[in-house]
């Protein structure tokens, strides 16, 4: 499990709408670098990856709350299908 925590993002709390857009491209540009294939010891490489991804609505959410609400979301792309992203 890897779990990015972005802070920059608060800036723009009061507009939940930009906040999702910003965290939708970060999440394709995951994607798309994690998912081009690359060579390891001369074989080609394929390597796949599905976000889970949740904001914290309120400053007192708890780190255990934020993962689970993350986790489940990573659930529920592994279900879609996996190689993309949903939120939480």
């Amino acid at each position: 499990m890897i779990i990015l925590l972005i802070s920059a993002l608060s800036l723009e709390l009061g507009n939940w709408r930009k906040v999702t857009t910003d965290l939708e491209a970060i999440a394709h540009r995951v994607l798309d670098e994690i998912s081009s294939p690359f060579l390891l010891d001369g074989q080609s490489c394929d390597l796949g990856i599905t976000i889970g991804i949740c904001m914290a609505y309120e400053s007192g959410e708890s780190m255990k709350t934020l993962i689970h609400r993350a986790d489940t979301a990573l659930y529920k792309g592994k279900e879609a299908g996996r190689n993309c992203y949903r939120f939480g």
